[in-house]
C-alpha cells in the first residue's frame, strides 16, 4: 500500500493491480481527506484484489457522470459492507427515530469504527445532509 498526493485535477482516489501473482499494488491518493473517504477506498481497492482478475488494473476516479462497471459496482459493495454490514444499518436506522452525534458516535463504537466513518455513509445514503455531523470526521493532512 502506497500514499501518493492527488496530482492538480486529477480526480483519483485510489488505484489497485497485481504487480505479480503474489504480490498486489493497493495505492491511494488522500483525496478528499477524510477518513470516510480513505477507509472505502481502502477496502474498494482491496475488493478488486480479492475479487477480481489479477491481469486487470483498477483506478477509483471522481466521475459522477460514468456509468459504473459491475467490478466497481462490486468493489463498491466490498467496501460498504465490510465497513458498515448493511443489515446492522437497517436494523439500527429502525431503532433511531432521530439521529444525533452521541447516537452515530455509540453506533459506530459497537461497530468498532470511526464515526466520521459512519456519518459518510449516512451522507451518501441522504439519511442526513452532506454538511451534517463533519465535526465527527477525521481530516487527514500531508506533511510538509
Amino acid at each position: 500500500m502506497v500514499f501518493v498526493k492527488p496530482f492538480v485535477k486529477v480526480p483519483v482516489y485510489g488505484a489497485s493491480c497485481w504487480l505479480h501473482p503474489e504480490k498486489a499494488l493497493v495505492q491511494l491518493s488522500l483525496r478528499g481527506k477524510t477518513a470516510d473517504i480513505l477507509w472505502f477506498t481502502i477496502f474498494h481497492e482491496i475488493g478488486h484484489i480479492i475479487k477480481h482478475s489479477k491481469k486487470e488494473f483498477f483506478i477509483e476516479i471522481d466521475d459522477k457522470s460514468m456509468h459504473k462497471s459491475p467490478e466497481e459496482l462490486e468493489a463498491d459493495e466490498y467496501a460498504a459492507e465490510t465497513l458498515i454490514p448493511s443489515s446492522q444499518l437497517k436494523e439500527w436506522l429502525k431503532k433511531s427515530d432521530k439521529l444525533n452525534a452521541t447516537r452515530i458516535s455509540d453506533f459506530a463504537k459497537e461497530l468498532n469504527i470511526a464515526p466520521g466513518v459512519l456519518v459518510g455513509r449516512l451522507q451518501h445514503m441522504n439519511h442526513i445532509r452532506y454538511s451534517d455531523f463533519n465535526g465527527l470526521k477525521f481530516r487527514y493532512n500531508w506533511c510538509q
